[in-house]
């Protein structure tokens, strides 16, 4: 009777077992993936250690030709436009701003013209550094402010508009290479940036100072006649707003577009 009841556990344990393998094999085929390499995506090798230039133009035709987004790929917005729910930015500068800001409903406009300058992607790790300019880019929105900015005190609401010339950057972007189905993609799991120099740089904000406009236009000739410092102010923002959508777009992406669409040597 014993030998019955382990022949039984065992049976159904190996069941239990099957069923399972069955259901993970059914969630894994599940794995919504572009099924088909694009004419524009370039392939390049990753263990070249010249591949700079191949990668750059890749990544470059990305950004122009998915501008309004991945085909097929769902719960994706817009490249250009993007768009950013909520920024919150608490700033203290020595001399020059000491803030508390809230932007919400955030667009910018402009990054699809995107050149990229240099890129590469690390074989060992696949870290994936990019070098970033993007000739112009308008970002407008809602905004909340409350503190000090330069020699004015400002406590007011309304609308933000920005343009910003030539403005190079960098980004780093850290994975990890995970097979699904038999096919490699490449796992974002952390993203960052960083702003390396800005050619110009405007600003205008509505109703800052309530009726006030002969005070409203001299605060804007103050912030766009020190827009190097105003910018700096501003710094946090920006690039809190990038890592944002960083992460999030190129998670997405990676995981969707197959890695052997823009490396071709991996293991």
């Amino acid at each position: 009777m014993q030998q019955l009841h382990q022949f039984s556990f065992s049976a159904n344990f190996a069941r239990i077992a099957l069923i399972s393998c069955q259901l993970a094999a059914l969630v894994s085929s599940g794995h919504e993936y572009l099924r088909e390499k694009p004419s524009f995506l370039q392939t390049c090798h990753l263990h070249d250690a010249n591949n700079g230039k191949c990668l750059a133009n890749a990544f470059e035709n990305l950004f122009s030709n998915w501008r309004s987004g991945v085909p097929g790929l769902k719960g994706l917005s817009s490249i250009d436009p993007f768009h950013v729910k909520r920024v919150r930015l608490s700033q203290q500068t020595p001399n020059l701003a000491d803030i508390k800001a809230e932007l919400t409903n955030v667009t910018v406009y402009g990054m699809s013209d995107t050149k990229v300058l240099k890129t590469s992607v690390n074989d060992k790790d696949y870290t994936i550094e990019f070098k970033l300019l993007s000739p112009a880019v308008h970002m407008d929105g809602d905004y909340k402010v409350q503190g000090r900015i330069l020699i004015l005190n400002l406590n007011g609401a309304g609308k933000i508009e920005s343009n910003v010339g030539n403005i190079e950057f960098r980004v780093t972007c850290k994975a990890n290479l995970i097979q699904i189905d038999g096919i490699y993609f490449l796992d974002i799991i952390a993203a960052s940036s960083y702003i390396d120099k800005v050619g110009s740089f405007k600003i205008h904000f509505s109703n800052l100072f309530g009726d006030n406009k002969e005070l409203e236009d001299s605060a804007h000739d103050l912030f766009n006649n020190n827009w190097r410092e105003l910018f700096e102010i501003m710094r946090p923002a920006f690039a809190q707003t990038f890592n944002t959508i960083l992460l999030d777009r190129y998670k997405k992406i990676m995981r969707y577009v197959p890695a052997s669409y823009f490396l071709d040597d991996l293991p």
